[in-house]
């Protein structure tokens, strides 16, 4: 099955070999009956990915209990590009035992001032692709002189 032309579907192992080399992806969930996506540091637990959230905050109260998706790409000076997704069930850490390890995997907290808790995303189903090298070419931009920059 390939999800985007041209693209190699990925199995189970490499999404998580991708989403090990990237330390930022991005969270969907429903915020007030609203659909919302922020961005998010994140690091494998297992096959489970934790995020960092900030107790109180609209992350941490909207998610636990729903399902979520989970994203995160990347592409390579090659020309190459790869996505994962995983969508699965959230839930916030609480534990005693289970957050001093995810303690461990030394998340940083993009607001260290209000504290830090970590929602967990269970495995549910993880799908990823990968495009070859030179299939993705790099955007320009113009300038305000005119001239194009990379």
């Amino acid at each position: 099955m390939r999800t985007v032309e041209g693209a190699e579907t990925l199995g189970e192992g490499e999404c998580r070999r991708l989403l090990s080399r990237v330390p930022v992806g991005r969270i969907a969930f429903t915020a007030r009956a609203l659909p919302a996506v922020q961005p998010v540091p994140f690091a494998l637990d297992g096959t489970r990915v934790v995020v960092a959230a900030v107790p109180g905050s609209t992350l941490a109260v909207s998610c636990p209990g729903t399902v979520v998706a989970f994203e995160a790409d990347g592409w390579e000076p090659d020309g190459g590009a790869w996505a994962v997704t995983v969508v699965g069930p959230a839930r916030v850490a609480h534990a005693e035992a289970e957050v001093a390890r995810l303690d461990r995997l030394h998340l940083p907290s993009w607001s260290p001032s209000a504290g830090r808790c970590y929602l967990v995303i269970e495995n549910g189903i993880t799908s990823g692709w990968q495009m070859p090298p030179g299939s993705v070419g790099v955007r320009r931009s113009v300038g305000t002189d005119g001239r194009a920059s990379a």
